[in-house]
């Protein structure tokens, strides 16, 4: 009897750890994922957004941001005029970056 009761407590205790975790990229009512690439127009010195194509693009401590090979890169390497891929969730009006990929820019010969 006690190891089905010690069995239960431990479900119950992993299911409360699953349901108490704030999901930032949490599928809510009205949100859906969308990618676009374009450059980024500006960076404040907060590091919370950038600007591409005069849309507000929110970085969070879960957005994934790689180079066009995948390696991992930092928000302090995005800079302006830096061409990117954006995939996002937008809730209404609000655009949270899961992932930006930096492309490599296209020199003029």
């Amino acid at each position: 009897m006690s190891i089905k009761r010690a069995l239960l407590i431990n479900l119950i205790v992993v299911l409360a750890i699953f349901l108490g975790f704030n999901l930032a990229f949490s599928q809510a009512k009205g949100a859906k994922i969308i990618s676009f690439n374009g450059v980024i127009d500006a960076v404040p010195k907060s590091l919370k957004f950038i600007m591409v194509n005069e849309e507000r693009v929110n970085i969070t401590s879960d957005t994934k941001i790689v180079d066009a090979y995948g390696s991992t890169l930092k928000v302090t390497d995005l800079k302006v005029k830096l061409h990117v891929e954006i995939e996002a969730v937008t809730n209404q009006k609000t655009l949270y970056a899961k992932k930006i990929v930096v492309k490599p820019s296209k020199k003029r010969l």
